[in-house]
């Protein structure tokens, strides 16, 4: 029976304590006291959402290179009569 008291009034002192702590490690009052005796409301601003598309840029400063490269020849000997691309320009 003295087992189950010292027991019961460890708990309940346990929990009187952590109370106690609880409370003061938050100040001892309400939020909404603290807030209503120091400080003025917060203003809010409230604006309309409106749906867009955003571009996407990045604009970086760097060096490419290719991962592989070939060689091209000619299947019959001769020489080249005319180019008909320029150097940049998009392959079709």
């Amino acid at each position: 029976m003295t087992k189950r008291w010292i027991a019961s009034g460890t708990i309940v002192a346990a929990v009187a304590v952590a109370v106690v702590a609880w409370y003061a490690l938050r100040g001892g009052e309400p939020a909404q006291a603290k807030t209503a005796k120091g400080a003025a409301p917060i203003p809010v601003r409230l604006g309309s959402v409106t749906r867009q598309s955003l571009p996407v840029t990045i604009q970086v400063i760097g060096k490419g290179e290719a991962k592989s490269s070939v060689t091209i020849r000619s299947r019959v000997d001769g020489q080249v009569a005319k180019i008909e691309f320029k150097e940049g320009e998009p392959v079709r």
